[in-house]
């Protein structure tokens, strides 16, 4: 399975304010000539999945970069004031979508 890292992300943000730094994940692999592909979503601090307060565009492709590939968030929002997680998972799409894995960013803390 190919190494996927967060390179970027904030430790806090502010509510209904784009997050800055973006999320930014750096996937290790020898890309094919396939779309890879990867979903974000909110996690709370039990690990429970927290629907409607992540915004904006929660897709992004993987674009060639340092041996590997780079996944960007620029405009993802918090809606609401608390703690969250955000999960990523990476797929490729050749004949259908295959997981190949995810990564978890460090606790955000939203004000």
């Amino acid at each position: 399975m190919a190494t996927i890292q967060i390179s970027s992300q904030p430790a806090e943000a502010n509510a209904g304010k784009t997050l800055n730094p973006g999320l930014t994940l750096q996937q290790q692999l020898e890309p094919e000539p396939i779309l890879y592909f990867a979903h974000a979503v909110l996690l709370d601090t039990a690990g429970n999945e927290v629907s409607g307060v992540l915004q904006g565009n929660k897709s992004a492709t993987g674009m060639s970069a340092g041996g590997g590939l780079r996944y960007t968030f620029a405009d993802l929002t918090i809606t609401t004031p608390g703690q969250y997680y955000i999960l990523v998972n990476i797929f490729r799409s050749a004949n259908g979508a295959t997981l190949l894995g995810n990564a978890k960013s460090n606790m955000i803390t939203v004000v």
